[in-house]
């Protein structure tokens, strides 16, 4: 197999689409327009076919370009319209450029690896299967979230299917989380606006609402949809959400409304014990992905990174 290096404007993105579109492992991430919103950078390794390919996000600090995982971009790696063995996924790795001397990126959970030179990590994300009926998906709940959802229902929750950019915004700016904190700094909000931007455009997803009884919005999540998955993005949260379970009513909605079809929901994680439990409380199943890191940063800027 040839691969070449392919800077982003000469990449096709018409071809690189239709890769994505077919690939056995293709996912929200890999599609240009997606690495377009979330990451300034990005130029890839491409076969000669474009049936194999390989996003490469980057950027430039103190002079030195480095590989890096995108904002809500859990996943990425090699894609390919056929089977991607080991060798083939450490084939791209060492066509990465030598001048990207600091790489930290995530693969996809079709990735797997036998890759000397790199550090590896396994990471665990959590899926759920919508195709059975509502009845017997709830019959999967744990009993604290049963519980939480009748605290939903006895608040009257009214579920909003159409939430805009502007309102999703404004909310997240109440929501004291750390990871809302992350997508308003400045240089992320700017490309967090362009995601959402581009996802209404594909329409590959949606924004779906809680609202309390008096019609207030209390919490919120970013749900991108490719490939007949439903992505878990982004939640926002006020106060009155999480007093009033809030997310566990979007996240039974959302089941609700998609079960019987041939769908997956991906929660994105996680690694995180509580956030773990949250997820898995609704039937999820884990799954593992890799993280690879390569660093040869010169002395100082390795010892400045820490």
């Amino acid at each position: 197999m040839i691969i070449s290096y392919t800077k982003h404007a000469d990449i096709d993105k018409t071809r690189w689409d239709n890769c994505i579109s077919k690939a056995i492992n293709g996912n929200i991430y890999a599609w240009s327009w997606y690495l377009d919103a979330v990451s300034e950078n990005w130029d890839a390794l491409i076969s000669e076919d474009y049936q194999f390919l390989m996003p490469l996000t980057w950027r430039q600090k103190w002079g030195l370009k480095y590989l890096f995982r995108p904002l809500l971009s859990q996943q990425l790696g090699v894609f390919s319209t056929k089977h991607i063995d080991t060798e083939t996924v450490f084939e791209f790795l060492q066509q990465i450029p030598s001048k990207y001397r600091l790489i930290e990126i995530t693969l996809n959970k079709h990735n797997a690896i036998l890759a000397p030179g790199f550090e590896s990590s396994r990471h665990i994300s959590c899926e759920l299967d919508l195709i059975s009926e509502y009845s017997i998906l709830e019959s999967g709940y744990s009993q604290n979230t049963k519980r939480n959802l009748k605290k939903t229902e006895q608040n009257r929750l009214i579920y909003d299917l159409d939430i805009s950019s502007e309102d999703f915004l404004g909310l997240m700016w109440e929501d004291s989380s750390a990871g809302s904190a992350i997508l308003l700094n400045p240089p992320n909000q700017i490309l967090l606006k362009a995601l959402l931007k581009n996802i209404k455009e594909q329409k590959a997803g949606q924004i779906l609402g809680a609202r309390n009884h008096d019609g207030q919005l209390i919490a919120a999540v970013l749900f991108g949809y490719s490939h007949n998955k439903w992505y878990y993005l982004a939640p926002v949260n006020s106060d009155k959400g999480r007093e009033q379970r809030a997310l566990f009513g979007i996240i039974n909605q959302l089941i609700k409304d998609h079960s019987g079809k041939t769908m997956t929901l991906d929660f994105e994680g996680s690694d995180i014990a509580g956030l773990a439990r949250f997820y898995k409380g609704f039937g999820a199943k884990n799954y593992n992905y890799n993280f690879i890191c390569r660093n040869k940063l010169p002395w100082l800027a390795r010892k400045i990174k820490g």
